[in-house]
């Protein structure tokens, strides 16, 4: 029997959907009203502030992370040729977390792909750099 049946748990999409209406600059009221019709669960304006701060929203950085949540955006930011460092500052997480994630929750495929393309982004870069020197040092 669950703990609370008089108000059901937070499920991750009513999370994400307080967290990114929250940083998007929506009123409480509004984001009550949005978070409520995902589910049909009544979110009042009090409890999206209360679960706001206990997810240290009003705080200062999130605190809590839904995993699966995170895996998919690093997922999605590995397609896109993200580097670690980069995924770790887009949200705000240790670069170190982000590379337990892609272990634990990407596919070897998919890993294998995106560190290939990270070597060929770099020795582009490197090409692109050597060319500038030596047209600089022509002219």
């Amino acid at each position: 029997m669950p703990a609370n049946t008089l108000h059901p748990a937070w499920q991750p999409a009513e999370t994400n959907a307080l967290e990114l209406l929250y940083n998007a600059g929506w009123r409480w009221a509004a984001i009550s009203a949005h978070v409520s019709g995902i589910y049909g669960h009544h979110r009042s304006r009090d409890a999206c502030r209360v679960k706001g701060a206990a997810i240290g929203l009003t705080t200062g950085k999130p605190k809590v992370r839904d995993p699966l949540t995170l895996a998919g955006d690093i997922e999605d930011m590995m397609i896109l040729g993200y580097s670690a460092r980069r995924m770790a500052r887009e949200l705000g997480v240790e670069k170190s977390t982000v590379l337990r994630h892609i272990r634990a929750h990407i596919s070897p495929s998919r890993r294998v792909a995106w560190l290939k393309d990270a070597k060929r982004r770099h020795a582009e870069a490197a090409r692109e750099q050597l060319a500038r020197y030596h047209g600089r040092a022509l002219a």
